[in-house]
């Protein structure tokens, strides 16, 4: 969601965040030439084990989305995001980061995104490449535009790590609506299932993390022309 990106703090731990379960819009595209804004916010709640221990956390983000319309039912986007997980191991997870996405609708009713980015774990500085792979299905659609739709993203990131290697893997499954309010603005409420593993390799010692969520999210767009 909106919580774009640290929705995904929860379902991976203590280890490192990946791009986010979320999609926050269906499977409709920008006109060649339009630009779009769109706000979104949530909060998450995960299950976890980390190295035998069992725990669990909440959390909650933004993010904003600024998107441009391409001939072919193409979209490109650049996207913002920040958010804070209560801390499961160690100091609280803050992250902040951005990513480039590309969105493809070949269907009215299917779309793919594609999402690469890079995120920093604020108290650790530490650096997190990652990209995802999203197809929203859209099987509702009223007349007007509204749609109920669902599909699955899938994230993997690596941090850029002294001395260690790691990386983290994340599924949401999402089910959300999309209702054009005007010909300009659209809302997006959207809840999802999440799961997690991540691990961290250092001085040969490697700890794991496995762990499944829930989440909840909010958006706003607006088209300017």
């Amino acid at each position: 969601m909106g919580t774009r990106h640290l929705l995904s703090l929860l379902a991976v731990g203590c280890s490192y965040p990946t791009l986010a379960p979320h999609f926050a819009e269906g499977t409709e595209t920008l006109r060649a030439g339009q630009v779009g804004v769109s706000v979104a916010g949530g909060g998450a709640a995960g299950r976890y084990t980390i190295a035998d221990t069992r725990t669990s956390s909440v959390g909650g983000g933004a993010e904003l989305r600024v998107r441009v319309g391409l001939p072919g039912n193409q979209e490109v986007r650049a996207i913002g995001m920040a958010g804070i997980a209560s801390k499961v191991t160690g100091e609280p997870p803050i992250a902040v980061g951005g990513a480039l996405s590309y969105k493809l609708a070949p269907r009215p009713w299917l779309a793919v995104i594609v999402d690469l980015g890079a995120i920093d774990k604020v108290i650790s500085s530490t650096v997190i490449l990652g990209g995802s792979l999203g197809v929203i299905v859209a099987p509702y659609t009223a007349r007007g535009g509204t749609q109920i739709y669902t599909g699955a993203k899938a994230s993997v990131t690596v941090p850029i790590l002294d001395g260690a290697t790691g990386s983290a893997e994340l599924i949401g499954v999402p089910v959300g609506l999309a209702w054009p309010a005007t010909a300009h603005v659209q809302l997006c409420v959207e809840g999802g299932l999440l799961a997690g593993l991540g691990r961290v390799d250092s001085g040969g010692t490697t700890t794991s993390t496995s762990g499944f969520g829930g989440y909840g999210a909010v958006a706003i767009g607006y088209v300017f022309r």
